[in-house]
């Protein structure tokens, strides 16, 4: 029988929850990395030499990140993972709850809209950006809000690869859910539509 002792055990359990640890991709642009980025956190930065550097951060600049290694600055990042249980936070939103927010005259009219929420998280995100900052930052109006918000939440129903069709019922099921959630939208979104007073926020990640 093998036998191991308390110090064993717990390397391994570290071991394993240094694996298991969340992994959050940070966008390389300032306003991200200011807002994601924390004294003591732990990074992984590739920069655009190919090289992988595991940081435990100390310090974040105006144009760099600081660790006991040194210094990398902004313009030599590729990508930014941060190993962390609490999601990084987003630039966007001053502390303002983001999310799907139903009228609750739909969630009476159709279950189904209260269990498609976790998937149509990011595009109600997106859309509460979209409402805040996407006059201001990209010059769109409420409509074009509108439309892309149905199409990512499509596009959520569809799945990847288009592998959600698949399940007809439950992709018949989400495509309904949208459809009434577009349409609340339309009906009720227009006082938290921001335009001449919408702030600056570049909140659309280019892959």
């Amino acid at each position: 029988m093998i036998r191991f002792s308390v110090t064993a055990l717990l390397i391994i359990l570290v071991a394993a929850c240094a694996q298991i640890t969340p992994q959050h991709e940070i966008p390389v642009k300032p306003d991200y990395i200011y807002a994601g980025v924390q004294v003591g956190d732990t990074l992984e930065v590739t920069t655009k030499d190919g090289k992988l550097h595991e940081i435990e951060v100390t310090d974040v600049g105006t144009h760099f990140i600081e660790s006991v290694n040194g210094r990398i600055y902004f313009s030599d990042i590729q990508s930014i993972v941060k190993r962390s249980w609490t999601a990084p936070g987003h630039p966007c939103g001053a502390g303002e709850p983001v999310g799907c927010s139903i009228p609750e005259v739909m969630l009476v009219l159709s279950n189904d809209l209260d269990e498609q929420a976790d998937k149509f998280h990011p595009a109600c995100v997106t859309h509460d950006f979209c409402y805040r900052h996407g006059f201001a930052t990209y010059g769109v109006n409420r409509e074009q809000c509108d439309a892309t918000f149905y199409e990512n939440m499509r596009k959520a129903c569809a799945g990847s690869g288009g592998l959600g069709r698949l399940d007809v019922k439950g992709y018949s099921i989400c495509e309904l859910a949208a459809n009434q959630t577009f349409e609340a939208v339309k009906k009720y979104g227009k006082p938290h539509y921001r335009g001449a007073s919408s702030t600056y926020c570049e909140y659309r990640v280019e892959p």
